[in-house]
């Protein structure tokens, strides 16, 4: 008999990165195992395609403070007992992460997508620097997380700054491959991801604003959005004139982003935190040279001075340095280039998925 396996997403209906991510997971492992998917809210089509195989089940979210809470584990319990999992993937519900591993007698796993760092970052700015709330919710994951079976990070990185016993290192996979050679000749310059503070939308800005002084005859492509941010509209003001005269061009989400990274020869990231960067894989999977900052996820892609450049946190001059270098080393982009397609094999998904089925097997024994 197949083993049963139950993720449990926030949600369906999103579009982001770590949605992809875990429904190409899902998809590719439904051969193998009988998956289903409990999610929250009430939205019940998902945004990306998945395998009809999959059942999947909603648990809705009613009343408000103590009693929100008691009705939702009530409603847990019993759509467990309903679908009785042998092993449970928390791939990215916060609400339910901290009574997984309380109830029902099935394995348990929990996928950290965002880096110590970013969780880091964002409790700093949410909650204020060393107040009693910032270091409650790291208690929080202090008490909880080593109750999970495992803990899945990204990279190794983020498995030494948790420091769990219970932790395993398995990074993404990309779908996407390249079917055309490497083109070092096309000064193209791609950028892909939300419009957002964390993927440093305004620090692209400052790139390319001082990049732009130097360099005249490379152009920027920008991949992404983010509806109703200030961010975005403050970049695309800032690079009004630019994108008028076609030296940047906006895209916003698309599905033929393989075209876009086979019409480019270097990529760029902006980001000030990461987990693994899922654009940045998809990148070296096309042989592209990457400049990005020295943070988690960036570190385990590119390997300094090999297949691109890591450069120190908010120093846009070494930035625009390094980015420089390469776009007038075409040499240099053509070796780098050979670096990135052997890093790409890291995260092909045929390595990524075996170390996955190794994980869960041995867990449903």
């Amino acid at each position: 008999m197949r083993k049963k396996l139950l993720y449990i997403l926030t949600d369906i209906a999103t579009n982001g990165g770590v949605d992809r991510i875990v429904f190409d997971k899902i998809n590719a492992l439904i051969d193998s195992y009988d998956i289903s998917i409990l999610y929250l809210g009430n939205r019940n089509s998902p945004f990306y395609k998945l395998d009809s195989k999959v059942k999947t089940y909603n648990l809705p979210l009613r009343g408000k403070g103590i009693l929100k809470y008691i009705h939702l584990i009530n409603e847990y319990k019993k759509l467990l007992n309903e679908i009785k999992p042998n092993l449970i993937i928390n791939a990215n519900s916060i609400l339910l992460t901290w009574i997984i591993p309380f109830i029902g007698k099935q394995k348990n796993v929990l996928e950290l997508h965002q880096s110590y760092e970013g969780v880091k970052i964002f409790n700093d700015t949410n909650y204020g620097v060393g107040t009693l709330k910032n270091k409650f919710h790291f208690w929080l994951r202090d008490v909880v997380y080593p109750h999970y079976d495992k803990v899945v990070v990204l990279t190794n990185d983020d498995k030494n700054k948790w420091g769990y016993n219970n932790m395993i290192v398995i990074p993404n996979f990309t779908n996407l491959y390249s079917s055309t050679p490497y083109t070092p000749d096309v000064k193209n310059i791609i950028w892909v991801g939300r419009l957002t503070y964390q993927k440093g939308a305004d620090l692209l800005s400052e790139i390319w604003g001082e990049f732009r002084k130097r360099n005249h005859d490379w152009k920027l492509l920008i991949i992404g959005d983010e509806p109703g941010s200030d961010i975005k509209e403050n970049l695309l003001a800032s690079l009004h004139d630019d994108l008028n005269v076609g030296r940047v061009k906006y895209v916003n989400s698309t599905s033929e982003i393989e075209m876009y990274y086979s019409q480019s020869s270097i990529y760029i990231s902006s980001s000030r935190y990461e987990g693994l960067p899922l654009a940045m894989i998809e990148a070296i999977t096309f042989g592209l040279p990457c400049v990005g900052f020295s943070i988690t996820g960036n570190t385990d892609i590119i390997k300094n001075a090999e297949n691109g450049y890591l450069i120190p946190k908010d120093d846009i001059g070494s930035f625009v340095d390094k980015l420089s270098d390469l776009c007038t080393d075409k040499e240099k982009r053509i070796s780098f280039s050979k670096i990135s397609i052997k890093r790409a094999s890291m995260y092909s998904k045929p390595f990524v998925l075996d170390r996955w089925k190794t994980l869960i097997n041995s867990l449903c024994v």
